[in-house]
């Protein structure tokens, strides 16, 4: 018994050790913010601005041919806490914004022939992509 013991106290002092050694404070995927003199938040900025001034959706109406989409709303990019990151030809910021209006989708789900409807918040992020080595921005 005490035989047993011992071999389960070396595999658990085994263990341990194993999991010490191999501990590291690296992060597994690396998002490599080093690069991001590719793509600036300025560059960023502007490509979004003009975008905005092409694509300003004056009504909110659903009813209209060319607008078929639910409309974002009006929101405030908070461009001062954008955080970037870029891996492969691919450099993007991801800009926390502030919404004035807030939406929830509706869904609809059967289960065992009977209906139930339940509602989600919708939230919405703004990230603006750069291809590098096309120089393509979305």
């Amino acid at each position: 018994m005490r035989r047993l013991t011992y071999i389960y106290a070396i595999l658990f002092i085994m263990a341990i050790v194993f999991v010490v050694v191999n501990c590291t404070d690296e992060d597994l995927v690396k998002n490599g913010q080093e690069n991001m003199e590719e793509f600036s938040i300025q560059e960023a900025k502007d490509y979004f601005q003009v975008q905005m001034a092409e694509n300003l959706i004056l009504s909110r109406s659903l009813s209209s041919e060319d607008n078929k989409t639910v409309s974002p709303g009006d929101f405030i990019p908070d461009w001062d806490i954008a955080v970037g990151a870029s891996m492969n030809e691919l450099a993007s910021y991801s800009i926390p914004i502030t919404p004035t209006c807030r939406f929830k989708a509706i869904y609809v789900d059967i289960y065992n022939g009977i209906p139930s409807v339940g509602k989600v918040n919708v939230y919405q992020k703004l990230v603006i992509v750069k291809d590098t080595k096309s120089k393509k921005l979305s």
